[in-house]
Formats: structure tokens, sequence, C-alpha cells
């Protein structure tokens, strides 16, 4: 384009307030996408939770139906652009007695924007119910989703806990107590005493003190009776073993005896949960775990030392795990009985004496041994069911969960038992999800004039740049001709 192109285009341009620029634009778009992968994360855990219908109501203080959760976590968390966190840690929930309710109310609850007030209560405020327990503590607190560490911690704990049923339980304490004792060999009650033989217990067949009896014998006739020399430490094993069956006999009699000076249905050492969502890296991972210690039925009759669950799962990162686990502790009296809560209750005797006895008199001792735990089980309405876990675990989704184990007391075989206790019902689970979301961006450039926008010309500057071309032309012109 030679100058006086130029010139008269840009004299043209002034004079209508247009401008023609040649530019640099897009001339076409692609769409994209972006993934954005997140994460929920949830657990709970629970560690008792009691059922109590009693064959009468106490006037103006319980319901015939008591039914208490006591000790519980919860939590969950988001990660991702939407983060979001929550957690709880509850002394008692859910429960049908109003009284008992407020007493157990301790709780503590966070959020994002909130953190949880820790709660703690030295003991159980003194009640009607006979409700007693101390060292209550709930604490909550959570972070954020988004960042390493603790995402949701919730721990929730009573050190002792009681509870009697009151002046109610002797319609059913009386009446069982007599049954225990004729399950003990004692003479059959007659009017006027604790009970009735028209007793609502289901009566009893066999004795304690018989089955017993025979066991003794049959150790007994391990040393008196043999035809070869025994050896010092058989002749001791058999001791042992002759003292601990004498020593069980007489810790159930004074346990039925003791029954009618207790009101007591449950008294535990210490129960606690605890449930918690973690980051690592890109891993998310939720925990609940429950415990209980020193578990105590009917005044110190059923006794398990403990009885725990826990419950993992894990996702992202290139992991995906989960684990669930109930444990039953044992209670065990030197190194000879040993009682295990499972499907049902039993008592073995063994250890190191129990080594030295022979195969088949050891066998004669623990069958007779079932056939007492059965008898006593059989005379409280008594059913076990052990804790049961289950686990997945794939790209998408990990999760464990342990069902709770459950004790049941039903002496008056009624529809519903006099007692139903659930243990350490736990789970914990994390999912992941994946939003794909659309981004339009530019794929090509190329070169295109452009109208720019009008600029404002008048008539005054369309002369002024008419006069400034001829000047140019002219000079041209002039240069030209001097050539």
């Amino acid at each position: 384009m030679s100058k006086g192109q130029i010139a008269r285009f840009t004299a043209l341009a002034v004079a209508t307030g247009t401008l023609v620029a040649t530019g640099v634009g897009p001339a076409a778009a692609a769409d994209l996408t972006t993934t954005e992968r997140f994460y929920d994360a949830t657990g709970a855990g629970q560690v008792l939770r009691i059922t109590l219908n009693l064959p009468a109501a106490v006037p103006g203080l319980l319901p015939q139906k008591i039914v208490q959760d006591i000790v519980l976590t919860s939590g969950a968390a988001r990660t991702g652009k939407a983060p979001a966190a929550v957690g709880g840690a509850f002394i008692g929930k859910d429960g049908s007695v109003a009284l008992m309710q407020s007493l157990l109310d301790g709780r503590s609850e966070s959020s994002m924007d909130k953190q949880g007030v820790p709660f703690s209560l030295a003991s159980i405020p003194a009640n009607p119910l006979g409700l007693t327990g101390g060292l209550l503590t709930a604490t909550s607190t959570v972070g954020d989703p988004n960042v390493d560490g603790p995402v949701s911690s919730n721990s929730s704990s009573i050190a002792s806990l009681s509870l009697k049923g009151g002046g109610a339980l002797d319609a059913v304490l009386a009446p069982l107590q007599d049954a225990l004792e004729q399950a003990l060999g004692a003479a059959v009650p007659t009017a006027g005493s604790t009970g009735t033989p028209a007793s609502p217990v289901a009566p009893v067949t066999g004795t304690v003190t018989d089955v017993l009896g025979t066991v003794l014998d049959t150790l007994d006739g391990v040393t008196s009776d043999a035809t070869a020399p025994v050896s010092d430490a058989v002749r001791a094993a058999v001791a042992q073993l002759t003292t601990a069956i004498n020593d069980l006999l007489a810790d159930l009699t004074g346990e039925i005896t003791a029954m009618s000076a207790t009101d007591s249905l449950l008294d535990v050492g210490l129960i606690e949960a605890t449930q918690q969502v973690t980051r690592t890296g890109q891993t998310v991972t939720s925990q609940a775990t429950n415990n209980l210690v020193g578990i105590e039925v009917l005044g110190g009759l059923i006794e398990v030392s403990g009885i725990q669950s826990n419950a993992v799962a894990s996702l992202g990162g290139g992991v995906t795990s989960s684990a669930a686990t109930a444990q039953v502790l044992k209670a065990q009296v030197g190194d000879l009985l040993s009682v295990t809560l499972t499907d049902k209750l039993e008592a073995l005797l063994g250890g190191q004496a129990g080594a030295l006895i022979p195969a088949d008199v050891l066998a004669q001792v623990n069958a007779a041994l079932a056939q007492v735990t059965g008898l006593l089980a059989d005379t409280l309405g008594l059913q076990v069911s052990q804790a049961k876990s289950s686990k997945t675990a794939s790209a998408d989704q990990a999760s464990a969960s342990v069902e709770a184990a459950s004790l049941v007391l039903n002496p008056l075989r009624s529809a519903v038992p006099l007692l139903q206790i659930d243990f350490v019902p736990a789970e914990a689970a994390v999912k992941a999800q994946s939003i794909t979301r659309r981004v339009i961006t530019p794929t090509t450039l190329t070169t295109t004039p452009t109208s720019l926008p009008r600029t404002g010309g008048s008539v005054p500057l369309a002369l002024a740049g008419s006069v400034l071309v001829g000047v140019a032309l002219v000079a041209r012109r002039r240069r030209t001709a001097a050539l």
C-alpha cells in the first residue's frame, strides 16, 4: 500500500469516526473437561443399648419398658471444592424415659463453623432410678477435610455405670432366686419364703450339686482308684481342679444368695467409644472403636471381662481397604476356669492343671461343666449372640461394620424378655465420587480485519484531513518533476 493510499484511508477514517484494524482473534473453540474426585467419609459407634421390660410399672417412676442408648459417637466429612465436616459425642441418646435421658444428656457437637464444647461430669446426680456413674466425658473437634491430619475426632466415655431396676425387680428376682437355688440343689421353697413352687420361672430339672458331685467323684477316682502309681504332679493337679470346682459351687451359691440384697441389673467398669475421620495425602480413613470392660449382670451372677469392636475403612491415593473385628475378652479364675461370651455361656477347665489330667477324665469334667452352665442358662432364660462383622472394598467405596452382640435374660419366658443388652455396634465407610466439568478454551488463532468502535469524527476534521492529503500529493509531484 502506497503512502498516498494510507493518507487517503486515514482521512476517511477521521471523517467517518471508524477505524479498521488488522489483528489476531479466535477462529474456533473446542470443549475440554476437567474431573474433580472427592470423598465422603462417615462413621459411628454405640457401646450399649439397654432394653428393660418390667413385669409391672413403678408408680410415678418408671414405665414398664425402658430403652436407653449409652455412649455414642458419630462423624462425617467431605473433601473437595465444597468441604464439610461434622462430629458428635454423646453420653446417652434416644432414651424412652425422660428422667434417665436427662441424666445422660451430656454431649459435644462440632462443625467447620463451630468447634464442640467438651462435656465433663464427675458423677451422675442422685436420682430415684438408682442410676449411678462417674467421670462422664464427651469431646468433639473437626478440621479442614482438604488438609492432612484429623478431620473429625469424637470420643465419649463413662468410667463406671450401674443400672438398678428399683422395687419392681422384686417381682422377678425373688422367684428367679428360688429357681436358681433349686438349680444348685437347695430344697424346694415353701410358702412364705422368697417365692413359691408356683413361681413363673421355669422349673428346674437336675441340680448343679449333683453334676459337680459326679465330677468330683471322677476326679477322686484318678488318684484313689488308680491301679498304677500316680505322680505327685498328677495328684496336685487333681487337687487344684477339685478346689476350683468346689469354689465354683460356693461362688454360685454366694451370688444367688446375694441377689436378694441387690436390685442391680447391669454394672460396667468402663464404657468408651471413639470415632475419627483422618486424611493422609490423598487417602481418607474412617474408624470407629468401642470398648467395654468389667461387665456384670444381675449383681455379678453373669460376668464378662470385656467386649471390643473396631471398624475401619480407607480409600484414595491408591488405597482401598476395610477391616472389622469384634472380640470378646475372657474372664478367668486363676489358670483353671475361663468363661467366654460367644454363642453360649461356656466354662472349661484347663490350664497347666488340666494338661496333667488324663484326657478322658478332663473330657468328662468339661462335659459336666457344660451341663452346669446349660442348666443355669436355661433357668435364667439366657440367650447370647456374637457380634458379627462384615467388610467391602472397591475402587469407589470401602466400608466395614460390626453388628451388635446381644445378651438376653427371659426367666419368666414371656413374649418380651426382662432384659436385653446390645453391645458395641460400629460402622465406618468412605465413598468416592467424580464430577466432570466442561471448560471452553481457544484452539486456533488467525489474522482478521476488525472494525474498531467509532471515534466520533466531525466535518472540520474531515476538511483538515483533506487539506493534508492535498498538500501531500502536491509535494509528491514536485519531487517527481525535480527528478
